[in-house]
């Protein structure tokens, strides 16, 4: 079995080589290295280094949608005689006028999207539309929520939990970089992340040395994507995803702990003794107790609650659980 050290070589190997064959201009081998590179997201032979693994392939392929968008930029100036000059800036300014990209470097742009979208299976022509997502622009489009829906519903498709987890993860990053206020994706990773966490407890992993170790390699994707869900989110929001944790069959740690943490500290605090509550009845081991405890805590004190009894069944329980750990 390969160790991690040698994967890790080798990756930094494909990397060099995508730098090696754009600056040759084989734009084709090129494709190929990022290919390769989101095929190898499919692999979980070696779960305790899918975390790692998936964070130096996903830069592999950031990187190739940098070239790409870098290579969009040079051609509006070539095409334009100079006259268009695409800064950083300008990527994000709502009021560059678009429609001035010439015609030309549209069909190039266009032309990446189509070479990705010919790809067959399913998880490399997801992450290759995803790295290639800053370049819609050149195309006069920009990436819509129903982009971003059609997307969430692709990775429901993936049946191997640790994969999908993680591709919500990456689903989650790219959209919040788009736009951290479109919610409705995320509702729907959100719901996917309960179910598909609840098969990899039911049904674990021979290849981990215990069912918590396993359940350890989805907590940076659920923490990664309550973040996103939970910025800004309304009171509306917030009960659609504590339903959703209310409906869960196996209580973990993460999910709680992420929605206190994420969420307004104002929409937690006016939910104290419902947090308190879910504590109580959902989490025996003290360990769990106190770190659940800590973290509400650690939210009060941005916004403590309006009425004086939630204070007091925060200080009492949290002495509680203090005298009994």
């Amino acid at each position: 079995m390969i160790t991690a050290q040698e994967f890790t070589n080798q990756l930094e190997r494909l990397n060099r080589e995508l730098k090696k064959f754009w600056e040759k201009e084989d734009k084709v081998a090129c494709m190929r290295v990022a290919i390769s590179c989101a095929k190898l997201l499919n692999d979980v032979a070696s779960p305790i280094f899918y975390p790692q693994k998936f964070i130096l392939l996903t830069d592999i392929l950031d990187n190739f949608g940098t070239l790409v968008l870098g290579r969009m930029k040079k051609l509006t100036k070539t095409h334009s005689r100079g006259q268009i000059v695409i800064t950083d800036d300008d990527m994000n300014d709502k009021d560059f006028d678009w429609s001035v990209i010439p015609e030309k470097v549209q069909e190039v742009c266009m032309n990446w999207f189509l070479k990705s979208a010919c790809i067959r299976e399913v998880l490399p022509r997801m992450y290759l539309e995803l790295a290639l997502v800053s370049c819609h622009k050149f195309m006069q489009r920009k990436v819509q929520q129903s982009d971003l829906l059609r997307l969430s519903k692709m990775v429901r498709g993936i049946a191997e939990p640790l994969c999908a987890s993680y591709t919500a993860a990456y689903l989650a990053r790219v959209g919040n970089s788009i736009n951290p206020d479109d919610k409705d994706y995320l509702i729907i990773l959100v719901d996917f992340m309960f179910k598909i966490t609840e098969k990899a407890v039911r049904e674990g992993n021979a290849k981990c040395t215990s069912p918590e170790q396993y359940f350890s390699l989805f907590e940076p994707a659920i923490d990664w994507l309550f973040q996103c869900v939970g910025n800004n989110a309304s009171k509306k929001l917030f009960a659609q995803v504590f339903e959703m944790y209310d409906n869960s069959k196996y209580k973990r740690v993460v999910f709680l702990q992420s929605i206190i943490r994420y969420f307004p500290s104002e929409i937690i605090a006016s939910a104290t003794t419902t947090m308190l509550q879910c504590i109580k009845e959902h989490y025996p081991k003290d360990s769990d107790k106190l770190k659940l405890i800590k973290e509400l805590g650690l939210t009060l004190l941005k916004s403590p609650p309006k009425k004086n009894q939630p204070k007091l069944d925060y200080l009492n329980f949290g002495w509680e659980c203090m005298k009994e750990s």
